[in-house]
């Protein structure tokens, strides 16, 4: 197999990813080598993913590709929305770095496709003076997103409060009524 990936990668570069996901018996390090030496970032980013190299994989992400919708991804697969701080956290260090690639950060929280993010870890991390532009449109998507949630939240506690209300009466209404028994017969 390291002879294939090395003829996928000369003569079928367009190739080689389905190759790399299919086949099992490669040397990952050979052919993370040869894409390497190839060029082929996403190549890369697949076999650094698969042999534990998470944080070279987010740095040819970011760095390499600037496409932080891929990051997302990336970490996400790789340990949920929040469950993987390092990984979040580089990634907002790498995006910090990048004020293109804060913008699209926000973007993402304030359009809802990351859930459950608490926006508060990227926007503690950007350094004063960092011209981000359409910062104060994105703080207030932010702040309106998390208003909402709040204002949801309560009205889904008002809700519950209500039907609990109303199911302690019925209950303690049923509780007082006098219960007859079924017919009762008896046998000699």
């Amino acid at each position: 197999h390291g002879l294939q990936t090395l003829l996928y990668a000369t003569f079928h570069p367009e190739e080689l990813m389905a190759f790399l996901t299919r086949a099992l018996g490669y040397d990952l390090n050979q052919a993370l080598q040869e894409c390497a030496a190839t060029g082929m970032t996403q190549e890369q980013v697949y076999l650094l993913g698969r042999m534990g190299g998470f944080r070279r994989a987010l740095e040819i992400i970011v760095d390499d590709l600037g496409d932080i919708a891929q990051a997302i991804a990336f970490v996400q697969e790789q340990g949920g929305a929040t469950d993987n701080d390092d990984l979040w956290d580089e990634l907002i260090a790498r995006a910090v770095a990048r004020p293109g690639a804060v913008c699209d950060l926000l973007d993402h929280i304030t359009d809802g496709r990351l859930s459950g993010f608490d926006p508060r870890r990227v926007l503690s991390r950007i350094p004063p003076g960092l011209q981000v532009t359409g910062l104060r449109d994105r703080l207030t998507g932010i702040l309106g997103d998390s208003r909402g949630t709040e204002r949801l939240w309560s009205g889904c506690h008002a809700v519950m409060k209500q039907d609990v209300a109303a199911l302690s009466r019925r209950r303690f209404q049923e509780a007082r009524r006098a219960h007859r028994p079924d017919r009762v017969t008896i046998d000699d």
